[in-house]
């Protein structure tokens, strides 16, 4: 009944030419298309919280209840994320005559997800542990053990959107998840506690804890920052001997908030200490800062990903960044 695509919002001509044929069909149903260019190509963008619509509700949510897109039409997104995948899968199952009664619970789970990862920073939360291995108290869907699993199935890029469709309709049905998913998602978190334990993972925090301090080259590193302190600071040494380090904030919506973090930062950079790893990363803060936010921009802006990635020989680091 309706087909599905990803459209591309870097600004390459590679981008534009996949784009091109998604748009050459004849209906293209937006669902949170955040880069207002693309937006304007679809008869329609499903986006309330980003739209001028209500930022109190996931896309998930008005897939309920908003007309169905027309027959044979392509829905689309930015990002394969469960709010958007699972939009795709909510109107397809109404255009089969599916009943949602059973699936209303994990809309809402997904919902509520998707909210808090839109939201601003809801404070210090402790580490992940082998005795509590999920923090439940935080909706974001990495960390919760009931989530983690569909959320890596749906963004496995390897597999066809349709697929992956497919597999998010059985999920809002039945809660059935692909076990090899959650075998995966139970390894990294496994991975990630003991890469605390081992060192692979150090984190501190400073200025009275506004700041957290990571150095590791495991790829969780930016998440550990994220649970001790609003801004965090990744440095990640890899095997070529490179040294790369990222600043990223995951800040309320306050402009004042987020100035008075950047002079904390540019602050303990002045006062860093030559001989200490974190002093190193401080001192860098405006050269990273130049290097980041255009890209953290761009990001946020087109809502594409969450990650920064930067390149060495070697192989592609990615760090998460904030939300704005």
């Amino acid at each position: 009944m309706y087909n599905f695509a990803t459209l591309d919002p870097r600004n390459v001509p590679a981008a534009a030419e996949a784009n091109d044929r998604v748009f050459a069909g004849s209906s293209i149903y937006g669902i949170e298309v955040t880069v207002s260019a693309l937006a304007e190509r679809c008869t329609f963008n499903l986006d309330p919280q980003h739209s001028g619509g209500d930022a109190s509700r996931a896309a998930i949510e008005d897939a309920v209840t908003v007309d169905l897109p027309a027959e044979g039409s392509t829905l689309t997104t930015v990002r394969a994320d469960l709010d958007a995948v699972g939009s795709m899968a909510i109107f397809s199952l109404r255009a089969k005559g599916e009943s949602l009664e059973s699936a209303m619970d994990r809309i809402n789970m997904v919902a509520t997800s998707d909210k808090f990862a839109r939201g601003g920073y809801p404070g210090p939360k402790p580490l992940p542990t082998r005795e509590n291995q999920w923090d439940e108290s935080s909706a974001t869907a990495e960390s919760s053990r009931s989530l983690a699993a569909i959320a890596a199935a749906v963004m496995d890029f390897k597999v066809s959107l349709a697929d992956r469709v497919s597999t998010m309709e059985q999920w809002l049905l039945t809660g059935d998840e692909p076990a090899q998913y959650r075998t995966q998602v139970e390894k990294e978190r496994l991975d990630m506690i003991t890469a605390m334990e081992t060192g692979k993972i150090k984190s501190e925090t400073r200025s009275g804890g506004r700041i957290a301090v990571v150095e590791g080259t495991h790829r969780a590193a930016t998440s550990v920052g994220y649970s001790l302190a609003r801004l965090s600071w990744s440095r990640s040494i890899r095997s070529s001997g490179k040294d790369h380090r990222a600043s990223h904030t995951r800040s309320s919506r306050s402009a004042s908030s987020r100035r008075e973090s950047s002079r904390t930062s540019s602050r303990l950079s002045r006062n860093s200490t030559n001989s200490s790893p974190v002093g190193a990363a401080l001192r860098r803060s405006a050269e990273v800062r130049r290097v980041s936010a255009p890209l953290s921009r761009s990001i946020r802006s087109s809502r594409s990903s969450k990650s920064i990635f930067f390149r060495s020989k070697s192989r592609i680091v990615p760090f998460r960044a904030g939300s704005p």
